[in-house]
């Protein structure tokens, strides 16, 4: 009997069969355990998920032999979370469903410009929160046989998206070719702590992209209370195409915004904000003015900034892109409502390029031995109800698109399909190099009076 996925939306469509599949490697010259690092520790326990839109259809048999051979590549994924440190190489597996096929054909998506609502109405949102399956597959064949959905749902704390690509572009070339992307001797995985070793001193820095709890219990209270707020006060997801022209011309717009003084002083300092830097600040000034009803209530009170960065680059030696588990250290920007609304979106930028500028070796060491010296911490973000947070998936040298290839072409949309998370923007690679798909996510009251702000008119949706 298929299995009810959403019975609140007669769009979406219901589990059509569901399976555990499990690596056929033997496991048993590994290790029992693999520790997780400081860095993993501090993500939340959460899902990320990516999916992707074909034009073309994959046989569910490969796509199950495909999910077989990356689990005996990467046995972390097939394992499971026996405690809040430790992953079980155990070979639980990974889940793979398929789901009955979707109302609208690939020239329905296309002619509909994959709008975002669309996509959120048809097709199942996985949920934030993780299961105990550590990876998880959702494949969906469109109506006409026109095409398919395909879904790879990653734990947070055990992959951030760096390594989900590695995973995917994997999974993708074993259908494509019959090969991996990466070569064998190239992957770093089961030792996460040999990259996030402690240096026994105290943490040089202050680090307010942390925030340290007296113990897990007052953690996990934060946690269910972060959930419960969201429970009957709707958030919205709002879906932007930015193309690179549009890109450029906003970026020269946020330049020519500062003052003579900023400019002066952004030079002095060698700030000088990136397309994506000025992108976040147009959006923060637009969030935290539009935060209440009155723009000038609570002027004083914090709306920071965070956006996690993938530090492998600026660790010394540089760690590779083939390393497998989290290596992200976020920035935070911590600006009143009033400083904010008081300056420029050019000094908002230059306050987040400088945040990321400090991420040296030292600073990185830093972070370190903060989360070693202290038992319970987690991104202060996460808990927090004032702070924006920013992901970039479009990494540099990566190739969504074109890794992505199942054999018969590229996907023709890649995107996040996951049920709404309150206070989150992120930045996904479109499909011409250059051009950016953006999503930000957060309450649906105060959603509306963002769409409303300029700088989302002029920089965002285009639309008064």
């Amino acid at each position: 009997m298929a299995e009810s996925e959403d019975n609140d939306n007669p769009l979406r469509r219901i589990v059509l069969k569901s399976k555990v599949v499990q690596a056929t490697r033997d496991f048993s010259n590994l290790p029992p355990h693999s520790k997780l690092s400081l860095f993993d520790l501090v993500q939340p326990a959460m899902r990320t998920n990516v999916t992707y839109l074909y034009d073309y259809n994959v046989s569910y048999d490969d796509l199950e032999a495909a999910v077989v051979m990356v689990l005996n590549r990467y046995p972390e994924i097939s394992g499971c979370l026996i405690d809040s440190g430790t992953v079980a190489l155990n070979n639980q597996g990974a889940k793979i469903q398929q789901l009955t096929d979707a109302l609208l054909t690939i020239e329905d998506l296309e002619k509909c410009q994959f709008d975002y609502e669309t996509l959120c109405n048809h097709f199942n949102q996985d949920e934030a929160a993780p299961d105990e399956f550590l990876f998880k597959v959702t494949v969906q064949r469109l109506a006409e046989d026109s095409g398919m959905m395909l879904n790879f749902g990653f734990h947070h704390q055990v992959t951030d998206i760096n390594s989900a690509y590695l995973v995917i572009s994997d999974f993708c070339s074993w259908v494509r070719e019959a090969k991996m992307t990466f070569a064998e001797p190239d992957i770093i995985q089961l030792k996460r702590t040999d990259y996030c070793f402690p240096s026994g001193e105290p943490p040089k820095y202050e680090h307010p992209e942390i925030t340290i709890y007296e113990s897990k219990e007052d953690l996990d209270i934060r946690v269910k209370r972060t959930y419960e707020d969201l429970v009957g006060c709707p958030t919205q997801n709002v879906y932007a195409f930015l193309d690179a022209e549009s890109l450029k011309q906003m970026k020269l717009e946020v330049y020519e915004s500062a003052s003579e003084q900023e400019k002066t002083k952004s030079e002095n300092d060698r700030t000088f904000p990136s397309t994506n830097d000025c992108l976040l600040a147009v959006i923060h000034k637009a969030y935290s003015e539009a935060a209440h009803e009155n723009p000038l209530d609570e002027l004083e009170q914090l709306f920071p900034i965070h956006l996690n960065v993938n530090v492998r680059a600026r660790r010394t030696p540089k760690v590779p892109t083939t390393y497998l588990g989290n290596f992200i250290v976020p920035i935070a920007v911590n600006l009143t409502k009033r400083e904010i609304s008081s300056t420029s979106n050019f000094s908002i930028a230059c306050e987040i390029r400088k945040r990321i500028n400090m991420l040296t070796e030292d600073y990185i060491q830093s972070f370190i031995d903060m989360v070693a010296t202290n038992e319970v911490t987690q991104f202060a973000c996460f808990c927090d109800p004032t702070t924006m947070r920013n992901t970039n998936w479009n990494l540099r040298g990566f190739d969504w698109y074109q890794n992505g290839d199942l054999g018969s072409g590229k996907p023709l949309k890649l995107c996040r399909l996951t049920q709404v998370i309150d206070r989150l923007c992120v930045m996904i690679p479109a499909y011409k190099t250059g051009d950016i798909d953006l999503v930000m996510s957060l309450k649906e009251t105060q959603m509306k009076r963002m769409l409303k702000h300029l700088n989302i008119i002029r920089y965002i949706t285009g639309q008064k």
